[in-house]
This record gives structure tokens, C-alpha cells and sequence, in this order.
């Protein structure tokens, strides 16, 4: 019996071991489980916080992106177009550049970063054309016109369009290529055969001159008409519909005004684009045609910029700026014109005397570009010559630039009469230089001459 009672107390104690021990178990289990629950619930926090930290970050980063972006965008940029060549070899053509700020800062003044050129795109190789020429449309660098071939007997015209994006939120990483774009492409198909493209963009609109032997075409895209199609507009008068043995010619804009002359006194016309029904007119002044320079190609060394209405009467006279070399004095000097509405009359102004040049710059004519910064304020451009007198070549290509700010003095003579002059500001001025590179695609040529030629200065 006794036996019973303490089989039955083990018993029970034994029980009550092993059910203490699984409610050990149980609690551990239960422990575990909140453990668990507990990790899941601050993985799930972290998970949460990674994942919001994440967003917020990528947030950052693309408004750092968008913010730097905008920043460049903001940011405007001086972008100097270079040809470059060797004779009997490939061509290069190379865009530098500099920040607009580091131009204007204060004459002799110091800046965040020593002012440089920097090279921003190129291309080279066999297919690059010689003698070519550039323009802007949008926030795009065209470069056209030229041949290839050139140490051939027949120089064959090219009507390729190269381009190049400066605007950093259409393009991040851009280069200067054959233009992708449809509208660029169409030009080949567009003009004549052995005539090459030259564009220019006038109030949002692409207009093409197609020039040749003996052809001559004239074109015009909208891009707000969605048609995708250049359309035929008349030939200018001035222009000779055959070919003429050492016939140049020359184009320029003032305002909504394409003006067109050639160098073999062939006249002046000009085609207003805000009237394209009046078609092309002749310009009949003598001295307008006397004053337009005959040898410069595509009117890079003269800048029209339209006069602000409070400065005069007249809402579309313009001041005609042209880059001239006295021969009679040691200083240079700028001519400056007052050109009428109906462009009948030019008036000579105060002429803008440029400051003393660098001595590789003794013939500052050649190589000049205007460039318009906004406003009232003007650029000039000026190359180096590159031809030493003993023969030999500079290896470096030098630059000057001018900026400088102009003022219209209106004087009142009576309530009807007044006459206006001008008067200037030098803002800044700057030496920079950049050095051609050798390209992995141009083969070294024996008895080639190394040279480079200024072909446009933009602000974009």
C-alpha cells in the first residue's frame, strides 16, 4: 500500500517534472515565437525605414540631378566651333567651350577656376568634310556645307548635317555626330544634286539655302505644321541662276529679315519670314550694298541687333556691328551702323575702338565672330594667326575675346527731331588657348600643314 502511495507520489512528481518541463519547452517555444514576432516586426520597421530611406535618397539624388541639371541649363556656355585639317588628309572639326561667367568677370579680376577652353565634342576621320560652315537651330550646333576629297580634282559637296546638343536635360552625354534627326536627314533629298546645305533658323523656323553649279534652291521647315517636309519658297533676285566664275555669297539675319548679297555686285535682297507673301526684295540702297562686307562667308563677322523701342521712334531699325582692320592707324576699330526699318538707309555711328591685341593677332579681320550675349551686350571673337613670318606653325591655337556693353544717347533737337549715337563699355577681356590633338583616326600625313579656322562662337 505503501508502495502504491509513493509509486503514485513519484508518479505524480514525475508528471509533474516532465509537465514542467514541456511548459519549459512551451515557454521557450512561446519566448521563440515572440522573439520572432518581435524581429519580424523590427525587420519589417527596418525593412520599411530601408525602403523609405531608399525612396527618400533616389528622391535626393534625382531632385540633385534635376537640380544640377537645371543648374547647367541655367549656366550658359561660350562654344567656340574649330575646323581642323592637314592638307591631303582628314578633316577634324572640334567644339570648346567655356562658362560664360569666367568670360565676364571683372578685367584682370580673379574667378572660381582659371578661364580655359575646353573640348566638348569632335569627330574626325576620312568622311569629315572640308570647308564647312555652322549655325544654331533650338539649343542645337549644326555643322554643314564642304566637300571631300579635297586634294582630288573634284571636290564632291557634301550635304551632311552634323550636330550637337548643348542643352543637358535633352541630352546627357552628347557628341557630335551625323544628325539622326529626320529633318536634317530630308535635306539630302531635298536640294540638287552638287549643291551644298547651308541652314540658319529664323523665328522658329529652319530655313535652307541650297548653293551650287548652276543649281540654287531655297527652303524653308515648320515644325509647328507637323507636315515633316521642306517646302520650295522663291529664289532670291540677286542670286544668278547660272553659275558665275568666282561668285560668293553671303547671308545674314536682322530680326525676322534674311538678308542676302553677293560679292560680285550683284545686289542686296532680303526676305522678310514674318511676310513670306511678299516674297524677296531688292534692296536699292547704295549704301547699304557699300557697306556690307563682300568677303567674309556667311556673315559671321557682322551682327545686327534690333533696337529697343524706347531708343527711338521706329520699332525695327537696327544696329549693324562690323569688324574692320584700319590700315591707316596702329588700333583697330569697330564700324557701327544705324540701319532704317525698310533697310534704305545706313548711318555710320561712333565707332568702338577695340582694346590693344595680343601680337599674334596682327590681322584680327580674318578671324573674327560676333557672338550676341543678351541684351545689350556684344562679343567678339578673335584667332591667332597660326603662320609664323619665318614659315613655321604655332602649335597652340590662340583666342581673345572682347565683351563689351553698348548705350543708345538719344538727343532730342526739337518735338519732332532727335538723332541717336552710341557709346560703349568694355566688360572683359580674355586670352585663351587650346592645343589640336593628335586623333587615333587621322594618319600622320608627310608635307602637310597643320591649321585651324574659327567657323562659329555661340552662346547657348
Amino acid at each position: 500500500m505503501m508502495m502504491r502511495g509513493v509509486s503514485a507520489a513519484m508518479c505524480w512528481h514525475g508528471w509533474r517534472r516532465i509537465a514542467t518541463t514541456f511548459e519549459g519547452i512551451g515557454g521557450i517555444r512561446k519566448a521563440a515565437a515572440a522573439a520572432t514576432l518581435t524581429s519580424s516586426r523590427f525587420s519589417e520597421i527596418i525593412r520599411r525605414n530601408s525602403t523609405t530611406l531608399a525612396a527618400s535618397e533616389e528622391k535626393s539624388k534625382k531632385e540633385g540631378r534635376e537640380f544640377h541639371t537645371a543648374s547647367l541649363k541655367e549656366e550658359k556656355s561660350l562654344y567656340l566651333c574649330f575646323r581642323e585639317f592637314k592638307l591631303c588628309n582628314s578633316a577634324v572639326h572640334t567644339i570648346q567651350s567655356i562658362r560664360l561667367n569666367h568670360v565676364l568677370s571683372d578685367i584682370g579680376g580673379d574667378v572660381s577656376s582659371p578661364p580655359e577652353l575646353k573640348e566638348v565634342a569632335y569627330r574626325s576621320g576620312p568622311d569629315v568634310p572640308y570647308g564647312v560652315s555652322s549655325s544654331v537651330v533650338g539649343s542645337k550646333i549644326v555643322i554643314f556645307d564642304g566637300w571631300v576629297d579635297f586634294c582630288g580634282t573634284d571636290r564632291n559637296p557634301v550635304k551632311e548635317i552634323s550636330e550637337f546638343e548643348t542643352d543637358p536635360t535633352l541630352e546627357e552625354k552628347p557628341t557630335l555626330r551625323p544628325s539622326p534627326s529626320p529633318v536634317f536627314n530630308k535635306i539630302a533629298t531635298s536640294i540638287p544634286d552638287h549643291t551644298r546645305p547651308s541652314l540658319l533658323e529664323v523665328d522658329g523656323k529652319i530655313y535652307c539655302f541650297g548653293f551650287g553649279r548652276p543649281y540654287l534652291s531655297f527652303k524653308v521647315f515648320d515644325p509647328k505644321q507637323g507636315q515633316g517636309q521642306w517646302l520650295p519658297l522663291d529664289l532670291p533676285p540677286c542670286i544668278p541662276a547660272m553659275a558665275v566664275p568666282g561668285f560668293h555669297w553671303t547671308h545674314a539675319v536682322a530680326g525676322t529679315n534674311i538678308l542676302l548679297w553677293g560679292m560680285n555686285g550683284f545686289g542686296v535682297s532680303r526676305y522678310d519670314v514674318a511676310h513670306p507673301e511678299k516674297g524677296w526684295t531688292r534692296i536699292n540702297s547704295l549704301d547699304v550694298a557699300r557697306c556690307l562686307p563682300r568677303r567674309l562667308k556667311y556673315g559671321h563677322q557682322i551682327l545686327f541687333v534690333k533696337l529697343q523701342k524706347q531708343h527711338h521712334g521706329d520699332d525695327d531699325c537696327f544696329l549693324m556691328f562690323s569688324c574692320h582692320a584700319n590700315p591707316d592707324t596702329e588700333t583697330d576699330t569697330m564700324q557701327v551702323f544705324l540701319l532704317s526699318h525698310e533697310f534704305e538707309s545706313l548711318k555710320p555711328m561712333q565707332p568702338l575702338q577695340l582694346p590693344p591685341l595680343p601680337p599674334e593677332f596682327w590681322c584680327p579681320k580674318r578671324g573674327c565672330r560676333f557672338f550676341h550675349i543678351g541684351d545689350q551686350k556684344i562679343g567678339l571673337v578673335f584667332v591667332g594667326e597660326q603662320l609664323e613670318w619665318d614659315g613655321s606653325y604655332v602649335e597652340n591655337v590662340s583666342v581673345f575675346v572682347i565683351a563689351f556693353e553698348y548705350e543708345i544717347i538719344t538727343t532730342h533737337h526739337d518735338e519732332e527731331s532727335y538723332s541717336l549715337d552710341v557709346k560703349y563699355k568694355l566688360l572683359a577681356t580674355r586670352y585663351l588657348e587650346y592645343s589640336p590633338v593628335e586623333r587615333p583616326e587621322q594618319e600622320e600625313s608627310p608635307g602637310g600643314s597643320d591649321s585651324s579656322e574659327l567657323i562659329g562662337a555661340y552662346v547657348l
